[in-house]
């Protein structure tokens, strides 16, 4: 599009054609070299878990606008500007998911559906002929569900997954409205009648520029063609990634289905239990740890702790997923220059944990996962099924704040949501209804409290021994998931210094656990 805008100018005369590239040139140099310098030094200037300043976010959307704004004026699109600064600006947090956040129900809830329906509007469904163009659409569309199966099958991919992801590559979206749209506002879109008049009276480049159009058939277009590419776009689309469709080929339940029973009321009685937590926050370490300590890790029946960030982005595709080096944070415990970013204290705070008891009871393995939240539980069951987890550890998405009131995040709810549908073991939510350190939390004895990384631990405290203190009441109703949950009590039964007290509720008989 950027190179049909050059060769709309070269029609006028080559200097306009020559400041109109240098026009663009200087836009794509603005962004690269003054706006994505500044967006990472804001980012190195923010303190990691925390938001980005309200001053920031306005000075980039004001930048949004003033891109815009330039890029009309210079004769390009809009569209052109915002690519760029968009492709610029670093994505995710704090930055990236801070612009997203702000921007994303105006444009989702306001501008994007009034953009679909003024396009909508231009197209004439009324006097469609399709001809030759749907034919290229069809033959296009078999072209590519072919060219995708043949390598995915050579590479012995399922065929299910093969034909879902030669269907979702036809799919259409934003982009092929916008290329639709700017041919038709700009005039690429002719009829071959209303081309041979304009090269009448065309001066030799601008007869140049038509007959290319004409030799690579771009003629054919008119405002017919226009409406058919719409309605082609959205038929293909309703059919490749329709509900029906997606939902009978790309189960997600089936990919992460196992053949073995992965539950607690499984395990060997010499086998390790592994345990997934995914933590979103610092929030979330306290808790974590009590279960942990209460779960009675010695090295006849161990511990291997899988913690997994949860990190939200916003504007990616692809999510990121990153294994920490253990033993290159386990170094740095208790150093004077501390680890100080959000997750590496959490991690101190694990490794410190795993530290304290003997060789063998407890290994800690870190990741992060940096993705939507629409799309945070594949990762998630992935990592579960790679590492043979009998249990996902999950917080509730409620929190009680100090100050009073609840926190609520809508996006760990629906984490949590499809997890507990399509999750291949065991998932337990961990619900504190407590602020601060007060509950199971407090039952922690000295340095464990501390998850900052300032403490080395020097107290001499060890988690092995009487003063770990907690009760435990499990209520017992009946049905595989009580089962799950008394053979985790029958568990924490065993650390010295716990106290377990199970109600047995109702005179219903129990069923075995399907999981």
């Amino acid at each position: 599009m950027v190179g049909y805008i050059l060769a709309e100018a070269f029609l006028v005369s080559a200097v306009t054609s020559l400041w109109a590239f240098l026009s663009v040139a200087a836009l794509g140099a603005v962004i690269l070299f003054a706006v994505r310098p500044v967006a990472l030094k804001v980012i190195e200037r923010t303190p990691p878990g925390k938001p980005v300043d309200e001053n920031y976010v306005f000075f980039f959307l004001l930048i949004v606008l003033l891109v815009g704004f330039y890029s009309d004026v210079i004769g390009t699109n809009s569209f052109h500007g915002a690519l760029m600064l968009g492709l610029a600006i670093p994505d995710g947090p704090p930055l990236g998911t801070a612009l997203g956040e702000k921007i994303d129900a105006m444009v989702s809830g306001l501008i994007l559906p009034l953009y679909y329906a003024m396009t909508g509007l231009s197209t004439d469904v009324w006097s469609l002929h399709w001809g030759r163009l749907q034919l290229v659409v069809l033959l296009g569309w078999f072209g590519k569900l072919v060219g995708v199966m043949v390598p995915s099958l050579f590479l012995e991919i399922p065929l299910r997954d093969t034909v879902s992801l030669s269907l979702f590559m036809n799919s259409k979206g934003i982009v092929e409205v916008i290329t639709f749209t700017f041919f038709l506002t700009n005039k690429v879109i002719a009829n071959a009648t209303a081309l041979q008049m304009e090269a009448s009276n065309a001066t030799t480049n601008r007869l140049c520029i038509l007959t290319f159009f004409d030799r690579f058939g771009l003629q054919l277009i008119g405002k017919n063609s226009f409406s058919v590419l719409i309605c082609s776009s959205v038929a293909i689309t309703a059919v490749s990634v329709s509900v029906p469709v997606a939902g009978l080929l790309y189960g997600a339940a089936r990919r992460y289905a196992v053949y073995k029973r992965r539950t607690l009321q499984h395990l060997k009685p010499d086998a390790d239990l592994r345990i997934l937590a995914c933590l979103h926050d610092e929030s979330h370490v306290p808790g974590t740890l009590a279960l942990l300590e209460a779960s009675h890790a010695t090295p006849q029946t161990p511990i291997g702790l899988y913690l997994l960030q949860l990190v939200e982005i916003a504007g990616r595709s692809a999510p990121v997923f990153i294994p920490h080096n253990p033993r290159r944070n386990a170094s740095r415990i208790g150093a004077p220059n501390a680890p100080s970013t959000n997750f590496d204290r959490i991690i101190n705070a694990f490794f410190r944990h795993e530290l304290r008891h003997p060789e063998g009871a407890v290994s800690v393995h870190p990741f992060t996962t940096i993705s939507p939240y629409s799309s945070m539980h594949d990762e998630v069951c992935r990592l579960a099924v790679e590492k043979r987890t009998s249990l996902i550890l999950l917080h509730y998405h409620k929190h009680h704040l100090l100050a009073g009131g609840v926190h609520a995040s809508v996006g760990l709810r629906v984490v949590n949501h499809k997890l507990l549908e399509v999750a291949p073991c065991s998932v337990a939510v961990f619900v504190n209804r407590n602020a601060g350190n007060v509950g199971l939390p407090n039952f922690i004895p000295g340095p464990l409290q501390d998850y900052s990384g300032s403490s080395t631990g020097s107290s001499g405290l060890s988690m092995s021994g009487p003063q770990f203190h907690a009760a435990v009441a499990a209520l017992f109703f009946g049905g595989g998931d009580d089962l799950e949950a008394m053979s985790y009590v029958a568990r924490m039964a065993r650390r010295p210094g716990v106290t377990v007290a199970i109600v047995r509720i109702g005179g219903c008989t129990t069923a075995p656990s399907r999981r």
